[in-house]
């Protein structure tokens, strides 16, 4: 489920950096995002575990205004609402393809899509019976967003992304919503 608080908190932020002075920069080059995740867990681990922040940091390159790659490396831990000593830790690394269109001369919107590998450790998890246990599993993900051009060199990023992954050990397809409100910087 969506947290509407998180929701309204980025819609604003992008919307409140509008009135800053700047031009778009969607040229190609190599970029450093920063950003700050709400996570939101979803199939599998929804009615298990309630919605965590966490911090990513990613580079992109653009090929042109249009297409682009993307690295970035992820980090939150979800826990039990009802016991605070079920952890659920998730590190990602992923590697994923964008595809972007400016508009408004300072506006942004992006697609991305892409895979990952999802290094989690887990605590009186349920699916390992009360043990501690960790692991590397392959996951994929895929979202959009947009960006706003706050000078030529910085943007403010609002994104969604969907994550998907079958953790070892289980029988089903687990995943979380990732709600991001970042910072680009050109380099």
């Amino acid at each position: 489920m969506i947290n509407p608080k998180a929701v309204l908190v980025m819609t604003i932020a992008v919307a409140l950096s509008a009135l800053a002075p700047g031009s778009f920069s969607a040229d190609d080059g190599l970029f450093l995002n920063i950003d700050l995740l709400h996570v939101n867990p979803g199939t599998g681990l929804d009615h298990r575990y309630g919605s965590e922040f966490g911090v990513g940091l990613s580079v992109e390159y653009m090929y042109n205004e249009y297409f682009g790659m993307n690295a970035s490396g992820r980090y939150f831990a979800l826990t039990r609402d009802n016991r605070e000593d079920a952890d659920f830790r998730i590190g990602s690394i992923s590697l994923n393809g964008l595809a972007a269109y400016p508009f408004l001369e300072k506006w942004r919107v992006f697609c991305i899509a892409g895979m990952g590998l999802h290094i989690w450790q887990a605590e009186n998890s349920w699916w390992i019976d009360g043990l501690a246990e960790e692991s590397v599993d392959m996951g994929w993900n895929i979202g959009g967003g947009m960006s706003y051009a706050l000078w030529s060199n910085i943007e403010i990023i609002s994104k969604i992304s969907r994550n998907h992954v079958r953790f070892e050990g289980r029988d089903c397809t687990s995943g979380w919503l990732e709600i991001t409100l970042g910072a680009r910087f050109s380099l």
